[in-house]
């Protein structure tokens, strides 16, 4: 539940940034903190260059009319929750700078789905964190290559549940099939999005099966590669891009996971085909 003060106020408008002209995008946890946090724990997820670029990204000017109308906009459909609200467990990681010409004229606090002003007036969107993220696409590459990588986890829940069930992997000619489930719903466009690497274009699916991965296999075989768009594909390194992310690379993810034991499956950033075909 809410803890901290809670008072009987009177509901109160959201932010007004109707003036802004300029913003400054703070990540009070150095980042992209996801991205730095994947980094320490996957080395091949962030080079070294790439890890000294994100902490140089202290602060970030946004001045693109549009960008900052979009928020404006966000925020006037905010719905008020009082005085020093918060969830359990929140941090507030991004602080927004407004300003009007030099004039500093506003200052809020993003945490999850909710905004928290200076006077400790709390409000709540449930896509202010997706608004906020498109003021810094010079972030994108990096939070695509994050969820491109949870989509690969997600992906060894569904074999390992098809395998639970069927006592083997889906067909290689019916995987994506297989993984789907029957009804069209929520649970149905899920495993859509997980097919989807995020910063590959249009196409249904980004991933493919080695045929010659069985549940038997070794742990460190590869189960799962990038590929460029297709349903269903399955083969060897011929299949394998680097061109979905920018700078270039793409995920494998090996036949490890083990749920029982509360493992994930391993899924690695190849930054070259030579790397690539190293792999089993």
């Amino acid at each position: 539940g809410p803890t901290g003060e809670r008072r009987s106020y009177r509901i109160q408008p959201p932010p007004d940034l109707s003036e802004c002209t300029r913003l400054e995008v703070q990540y009070r946890q150095r980042m992209k903190p996801a991205t730095l946090e994947a980094a320490c724990y996957d080395r091949s997820l962030l080079s070294d260059e790439e890890i000294e670029y994100l902490e140089s990204l202290e602060t970030m000017v946004v001045e693109d009319r549009t960008a900052i109308k979009n928020l404006a906009e966000t925020l006037s459909s905010a719905s008020y929750k009082g005085v020093n609200w918060l969830p359990v467990s929140r941090v507030n990681d991004t602080l927004v700078v407004c300003y009007r010409n030099a004039e500093r004229i506003r200052t809020l606090l993003i945490d999850g789905d909710y905004i928290t002003t200076g006077n400790a007036h709390v409000w709540k969107h449930a896509y202010i964190s997706t608004v906020i993220a498109s003021l810094t696409p010079e972030l994108d590459p990096f939070r695509w290559r994050l969820e491109c990588k949870r989509n690969l986890r997600a992906l060894a829940y569904k074999f390992k549940y098809y395998l639970k069930n069927e006592k083997t992997y889906p067909p290689p000619g019916k995987w994506c099939d297989a993984l789907l489930p029957a009804r069209k719903g929520a649970a149905y466009r899920s495993v859509l999005a997980e097919l989807t690497c995020p910063s590959a274009g249009e196409g249904r699916c980004h991933y493919a099966m080695n045929p010659d991965c069985t549940p038997d296999a070794p742990s460190d075989v590869v189960l799962l590669f990038e590929t460029k768009a297709g349903w269903n594909q399955h083969g060897g390194p011929e299949l394998f891009t680097l061109d979905n992310h920018d700078p270039r690379g793409g995920f494998v993810m090996l036949n490890d996971a083990d749920f029982d034991r509360a493992r994930d499956a391993t899924v690695l950033f190849i930054r070259t085909r030579q790397r690539f075909e190293q792999l089993r």
